[in-house]
């Protein structure tokens, strides 16, 4: 049986087993049943787990989904061990390190996150040492299929593709109106990169097209993954440019955060 390591739900494991030493600490001092307590708390309980669903599947991007299904194929295929690196962000060279160390250990199955080409020598090295290495959500494969040496397999849709859908579909919308167009990503890695560089490029070849003429894109913004600091952001923009009529952002909040700073 595989040993599969996985903290994605380590903090909501935590919370709840804080939350029934608290309803049972209450019990014991109050006095009360713990049945009569446990019916007064049924709000608290609906929000938590209205919380959990929040944070599972629309926070974190679907990280933790694609962790766990990662970790539960290996444990299926007989993986003696499995991890996955790099969700938490952050420096990505700890990310980096703890890929070797992970190699090192003896690891056979690693789904590692990153986003640009800074992790090439850590996929080879890793690779060398017998771990299958694949990297979700970021599209690492080159225009001819090949893969960067190390990496044994890249889950991600199209950004060129979806870049330029939104593009046709904006000018379309927006063609003959005058204003701006704002454009914003999470990070700087090769999947957002390439969205963007898709968008402009598919506008300026639409404009004979559409009357476009009107509308300037603006240059590319870093709202980052922390919703409350995008939505500052993205409503600084506006501020800048209460012109605006339009905006394409690349990171999955971005819905959430322009509806937010438009509101």
């Amino acid at each position: 049986m595989a040993a599969a390591s996985n903290t994605a739900f380590e903090p909501y494991v935590t919370s709840a087993v804080a939350i029934l030493a608290f309803v049972l600490a209450a019990t014991a001092l109050s006095g009360l049943k713990l049945k009569f307590l446990l019916r007064g708390l049924k709000p608290i309980f609906f929000i938590v787990a209205f919380t959990f669903v929040l944070n599972v599947f629309f926070q974190n991007t679907g990280n933790v989904l694609v962790q766990l299904g990662f970790l539960k194929a290996a444990e299926a295929l007989g993986y003696t061990d499995a991890k996955v690196i790099g969700t938490e962000g952050g420096d990505t060279s700890e990310a980096f390190a703890a890929a070797e160390a992970f190699a090192l250990e003896g690891g056979k199955g690693l789904l590692l996150w990153a986003g640009d080409s800074g992790c090439y020598e850590t996929l080879a090295s890793v690779a060398s040492n017998g771990v299958v290495v694949g990297i979700p959500h970021f599209r690492h494969q080159a225009e001819d299929g090949t893969y960067p040496e190390g990496l044994a397999f890249n889950m991600a849709c199209d950004p060129v593709l979806y870049g330029k859908q939104v593009a046709e579909l904006m000018a379309e919308k927006l063609s003959g109106k005058t204003g701006s167009v704002a454009l914003t990503q999470n990070t700087k890695n090769v999947t957002e990169n390439a969205a963007t560089e898709s968008f402009m490029k598919t506008w300026e070849e639409l404009k004979g097209t559409y009357q476009l003429d009107g509308i300037t894109v603006l240059p590319v913004e870093l709202e980052g993954g922390v919703v409350d600091s995008a939505t500052a952001i993205n409503l600084s923009i506006i501020q800048a440019h209460p012109d605006i009529i339009g905006a394409f952002g690349t990171t999955g909040n971005s819905p959430i955060t322009w509806a937010d700073a438009a509101t």
